[in-house]
């Protein structure tokens, strides 16, 4: 499930949630963020993400966790 909601020209709201199984007994993650466009071909996002693994518990590593802030640009031409 992903959307963007924006509530003004130049801002907007992103959030992003999937879930899964493979060769792992469960994965997740979600991101939700803030963007704004700082120019005509110019994009700045504040993104916050969580990503779980629930492995087999027969592994030397049975959970991952990953958490934290990402800053990022995007430029279009």
């Amino acid at each position: 499930m992903r959307g963007r909601t924006d509530p003004s020209d130049r801002w907007h709201f992103r959030y992003h949630l999937d879930m899964g199984a493979g060769e792992s007994s469960f994965t997740w993650q979600a991101t939700a963020g803030v963007g704004f466009q700082a120019g005509e071909a110019w994009d700045v996002a504040l993104i916050y993400r969580h990503l779980e693994w629930d492995l087999d518990s027969t592994r030397v590593v049975a959970d991952i966790n990953f958490s934290g802030p990402t800053l990022g640009v995007v430029f279009r031409w």
